[in-house]
């Protein structure tokens, strides 16, 4: 999405997209978040959630968020400011007071949870009131939207996914405590393979960098596309696949990050490539895929769907260079059929295959990597870094954040 301003010589720049070479990424977004003409007016939320009537003091619109970000606003001497946290459906999470004395604020950290943010402004500073996110607030008011161009340049492209919800299926690899549903089995806890937070996983650096909101992380520790050895709850072609919605929030964006576990297993790689009579053996891995993709497609047919192809690993029996399962069929093949389903379908493809790790760097980047046996499969925060980078790029290839 591109926005009209002006620079500083006051000429219109009329795509910041198009220019894109003028600028570099940072993680600051300098422009005005208090849109003046959508204020609730005539009173403001306490910090409690609560509404109170008044004349002298109104609200701002919901202002996006997500955890990790920095909002500032300027607050006058002997005034209060009160905000208020708001989850994705618009219910209360937590709030705050601030006496503030003449100067520019910022406030507490942005609480798990929470989708926007409110804060009350005096009705005498509607004019010149602005909250920045994620930057230093400006010297010089800026309206609504408009990107303060006299302090920084910014390329700030994150508007392409900026308040869409994503949602992930995945297998070990893609869970972290708390963020996955009850049930599912988890993996990364935050005290193992150099993980130590849910920012250090991959898909919550996408988050992060794009601006988006979670709508669902339905990853499985150990999961399969296939259902292997009759397990149907944990895979992905059976209700998982259906299962990326939270509550009525549909996913605007859908990444698939799932088949490791099929390879490294021996599963069968079978052979179903769009032709003949559409598959029903979830027990092979092409045909599993394909059952997973027509039912992501057909229960979310407005989302932005992205399959991943699978990182160089050496585990349980996937051994050798280049990395072959005990079936003696080559990882490249495995992705190799990933891509052609891809384009069966009519999704996208994030090449994980391609993101940096390789059979020679694997100490580096995998948390459980064993020097002893030559294995190891699940990223370490570096590694998980790389893939959110090449997610970053291939999604939308004029940003420039990267990890």
């Amino acid at each position: 999405m591109s926005r009209s301003n002006r620079d500083s010589s006051g000429g219109i720049r009329e795509s910041v997209k198009l220019l894109q070479t003028n600028f570099i990424r940072v993680n600051q977004y300098r422009y005005n978040y208090f849109d003046k003409s959508k204020v609730i007016a005539g009173g403001y939320y306490q910090s409690n959630g609560a509404w109170l009537i008044a004349t002298t003091v109104s609200e701002t619109d919901y202002i996006p968020v997500n955890v990790g970000d920095v909002l500032k606003w300027k607050a006058y001497a002997t005034k209060t400011y009160q905000w208020v946290f708001w989850d994705a459906n618009k219910t209360y999470v937590s709030g705050g007071t601030l006496n503030a004395s003449a100067g520019v604020v910022n406030t507490v950290g942005v609480p798990d949870g929470a989708t926007y943010f409110t804060i009350s402004v005096y009705n005498e500073e509607i004019d010149t009131f602005m909250v920045a996110k994620n930057s230093e607030y400006p010297s010089t008011y800026y309206t609504y939207n408009v990107i303060n161009d006299s302090i920084t340049r910014v390329n700030d492209l994150s508007g392409s996914y900026e308040g869409k919800y994503l949602s992930i299926l995945g297998d070990s690899i893609s869970t972290f405590i708390d963020y996955v549903p009850d049930g599912n089995v988890v993996l990364y806890d935050g005290t193992n393979y150099g993980v130590s937070s849910v920012e250090d996983t991959w898909w919550k650096k996408i988050i992060n960098t794009f601006r988006m909101h979670l709508c669902i992380n339905n990853a499985w520790s150990g999961s399969h596309v296939t259902v292997y050895g009759g397990d149907e709850v944990s895979a992905g072609c059976m209700t998982r696949s259906q299962s990326l919605h939270n509550g009525t929030q549909n996913p605007d964006v859908i990444i698939v990050f799932m088949g490791i576990n099929d390879f490294i297993h021996q599963v069968a790689i079978g052979a179903y490539d769009g032709s003949g009579t559409f598959p029903t053996d979830t027990t092979t891995f092409k045909e599993a895929y394909s059952i997973m993709l027509n039912k992501i497609l057909t229960a979310y047919p407005r989302a932005e769907v992205f399959v991943c192809t699978l990182p160089y690993c050496e585990k349980r029996g996937a051994v050798g260079f280049p990395e072959a399962n005990l079936n003696n069929v080559l990882l490249s093949t495995w992705n190799k059929a990933i891509r052609d389903l891809a384009d069966l379908f009519g999704v996208k493809v994030l090449e994980h295959a391609k993101c940096g790790i390789t059979y020679q760097n694997m100490s580096i980047y995998l948390g459980d990597w064993d020097a002893g046996t030559s294995t190891g499969l699940h990223p370490n925060a570096a590694g998980h870094s790389l893939i959110a980078n090449n997610d970053i790029r291939q999604m939308d290839n004029t940003v420039r954040q990267r990890y």
